[in-house]
């Protein structure tokens, strides 16, 4: 079924990220979809898979438009996404939870443990906590995760994905700087955006090629078709005119 091209199955033959609580949605990896290889015909919502993230992130369909004449859809990030859920936070008495809208990394890299959290930049739809040392300011046109998708090929032809690391402080008896904080701190690094506003010449061209195609197939066969019938009762006059001859 093209409508499942993409879809994970397993990474490595596991089916689970093997980071979050046990056998809980968070941590199924079935079900997401690989944004390299996205399917035709996406409905209003979809999952997609962040593998840095060791999740998948809901997609929903925000508005419809063109781009060089060609119909997309644009999908952005749910702001419920990275909303707080207690199966992000298996162990809260060994790392307390973060707020709604970060993400504790150290579960996803057990090796390294690194003490930083991933969101959307500035905060991006999450709710204003004493945990951040410094006011964020998002804004939805800078800040927002999206990727407008020609939904009848699966082909994007617009993507940012924007991101923000923050460094976890705890404190530490063993650090004088840390051991002077009382509760767990949120400092922001920096943000970043990847990906690309407007597609190339090249991917218009080929995106048009490839949404004619069936078109020119259909009017083809269409054609084709008709000739052949005409050839058939052309034939069939000629051998009833000889017949009645004969």
């Amino acid at each position: 079924d093209f409508h499942n091209k993409g879809s994970i199955v397993d990474i490595d033959g596991k089916e689970s990220f093997g980071a979050w609580q046990s056998n809980s949605s968070c941590d199924r990896v079935k079900g997401g979809i690989e944004p390299s290889t996205l399917p035709a015909g996406l409905g209003s919502t979809f999952n997609l898979l962040v593998p840095v993230m060791c999740r998948n992130i809901d997609m929903v369909s925000q508005e419809n438009f063109t781009i060089e004449g060609i119909d997309v859809t644009r999908y952005i990030a749910d702001p419920t996404s990275l909303a707080q859920d207690s199966c992000y936070c298996p162990n809260p008495d060994l790392t307390p939870c973060l707020p709604s809208g970060y993400l504790n990394l150290e579960p996803c890299y057990p090796a390294i443990s690194p003490p930083m959290a991933v969101s959307f930049p500035h905060g991006l739809h999450s709710p204003p906590n004493p945990m951040l040392t410094h006011s964020p300011s998002p804004s939805t046109s800078q800040h927002q995760l999206y990727m407008d998708i020609n939904t009848k090929l699966g082909v994007p032809l617009a993507v940012q994905v924007r991101f923000q690391l923050s460094a976890i402080l705890r404190p530490d008896t063993s650090f004088p700087l840390l051991n002077r904080l009382n509760t767990t701190k949120l400092v922001p690094l920096f943000w970043a955006s990847e990906g690309f506003d407007q597609p190339t010449s090249w991917m218009v061209t080929n995106t048009r090629l490839a949404l004619s195609l069936p078109s020119a197939a259909a009017y083809g066969l269409a054609g084709g078709l008709t000739l052949l019938g005409v050839f058939i009762v052309s034939g069939w006059m000629c051998l009833r005119k000889r017949r009645n001859k004969l």
